[in-house]
């Protein structure tokens, strides 16, 4: 049976994410979270399509959207080979994103899965809700050592409400990104 799915994660990689998040990089986190979170939809609907943005100053297309059953090597790959550097333009990443779901107009089960510690500038709430409007569901998490690191209020607006649960959360460590993400990943997973 064919998959409704398409996830895209949208993952910063401005120069702050080299910052330590425990043992590793917060950046060295996200892609080992994002990896695993491949290998669970994989598990779960190895027919969904799954997508990587990174953005900092710009965004990235790192991967297009695949099958994720038969590619989730190829999109670990890809997410592996990610580097902090620049700014962040979180903006340009949901625009990145947008572009990939108006690709796949037959998929209508779809999230964007973002991770980000900065403060973003340019048009975010606008490029957001543009992806609202074509029933895309928005994943929010912020990473740091305190919730001012992040612009809070602009991401938790962002975030779609799922069940009257807010799916924005900040987290501070390793393990918070970890179920973090693959509580999102499972979420978004349920259509």
């Amino acid at each position: 049976s064919t998959s409704e799915l398409l996830m895209v994660v949208c993952v910063d990689v401005s120069s702050s994410m080299d910052s330590q998040c425990g043992p590793s990089s917060r950046l060295d986190v996200a892609k080992q979270a994002f990896c695993t979170a491949a290998a669970q939809t994989a598990r779960r609907d190895p027919q969904a399509l799954y997508g990587v943005v990174a953005f900092n100053t710009q965004a990235h297309a790192v991967a297009q959207p695949v099958v994720v059953g038969t590619n989730t090597e190829r999109i670990c790959t890809a997410i592996q080979s990610l580097t902090a550097d620049g700014g962040t333009r979180l903006d340009r990443g949901l625009a990145a994103a947008g572009a990939m779901f108006r690709r796949h107009p037959e998929r209508t089960a779809t999230s964007v899965l973002i991770l980000t510690d900065g403060h973003s500038w340019g048009e975010v709430e606008e490029e957001a809700l543009s992806l609202k409007r074509q029933g895309v569901q928005v994943f929010v998490t912020g990473v740091g050592d305190h919730p001012s690191d992040v612009n809070e209020p602009l991401l938790r607006s962002i975030a779609s409400v799922i069940d009257g649960q807010s799916a924005y959360a900040f987290v501070t460590n390793m393990l918070g990104v970890r179920s973090t993400v693959l509580m999102h990943t499972q979420m978004a997973s349920r259509y």
